[in-house]
């Protein structure tokens, strides 16, 4: 199951142990998002360079991925952006996939572009029609947005030191 990590504005990374273990659990691919930038990555050792460079007073969003759905490729690592919005998307979870789909893209990518970046496009990160999408597509799975300095999560998530988590699944394997 792939991990989320929030870090808000403001707060440290999490401590080393815990990237570290997330990655190792979840070794099929890494990315994080800024407001200003967004990396993607199938080597952990090359993406630790790029968690050194985030700052303190920006929000990030950090995943490392469990392949479900497509291959394990760095184009099928999150975060997924959409320019017309300006949004990135993350997600922990499955998805079904949307009918017509024959690319090898995940079910995240799909349903993101298919479902919820049009109705960010249309509404706006915090509408109801974002909303409707979520709950009609989302099922148990948890989303992370981000918009500018602007962060949504959907689903269950858990506060560790400052920071969210999609999932703690990974925490028992090098504590």
């Amino acid at each position: 199951m792939c991990v989320i990590i929030y870090k808000p504005a403001g707060m440290v990374l999490p401590a080393e142990r815990i990237i570290e273990a997330a990655a190792t659990v979840n070794h099929d691919g890494c990315g994080l998002c800024t407001p200003q930038s967004m990396v993607k990555s199938l080597d952990f050792d090359e993406f630790r360079m790029y968690l050194n460079m985030v700052k303190r007073t920006e929000p990030c969003l950090i995943h490392f991925r469990w392949a479900t759905n497509g291959s394990i490729r760095q184009s099928n690592c999150h975060p997924f952006f959409d320019n017309k919005s300006q949004t990135f998307f993350m997600h922990n979870g499955v998805m079904p996939m949307p009918k017509g789909v024959t690319a090898d893209i995940t079910d995240s990518e799909a349903v993101f572009r298919r479902y919820f970046a049009p109705a960010i496009q249309r509404s706006g990160l915090w509408s109801r029609a974002l909303t409707r999408q979520i709950n009609a597509h989302s099922g148990f799975s948890r989303l992370a947005f981000m918009q500018g300095d602007e962060v949504r999560l959907s689903g269950t998530w858990y506060d560790v030191d400052g920071c969210k988590f999609s999932n703690l699944h990974f925490m028992n394997f090098k504590w």
